[in-house]
């Protein structure tokens, strides 16, 4: 919680944020939430739209809507 009131702070770029998780890439599972980070897009209220969010987000460099939908489904997730 404390990240997201500090996040807006910084006043970084688009650039500046690609860079941020480009440094500190966030996990898989995390990638609606880079998402809502980077391009401030309600992952929950436009979920059916985020295709092309995920799209942008590997151009970028960064892990791809099929890391992420793999990692979701990792049996090592319903074990905890």
């Amino acid at each position: 919680m404390l990240w997201w009131e500090c996040w807006p702070l910084q006043n970084f770029t688009q650039e500046q944020m690609v860079a941020y998780f480009r440094k500190w890439p966030p996990p898989h599972c995390w990638l609606t939430f880079v998402i809502q980070a980077i391009r401030d897009v309600d992952v929950f209220e436009r979920e059916a739209e985020l295709p092309p969010f995920f799209e942008r987000l590997a151009s970028w460099g960064l892990s791809t809507q099929r890391d992420y939908e793999r990692n979701l489904d990792d049996p090592a997730w319903l074990e905890r």
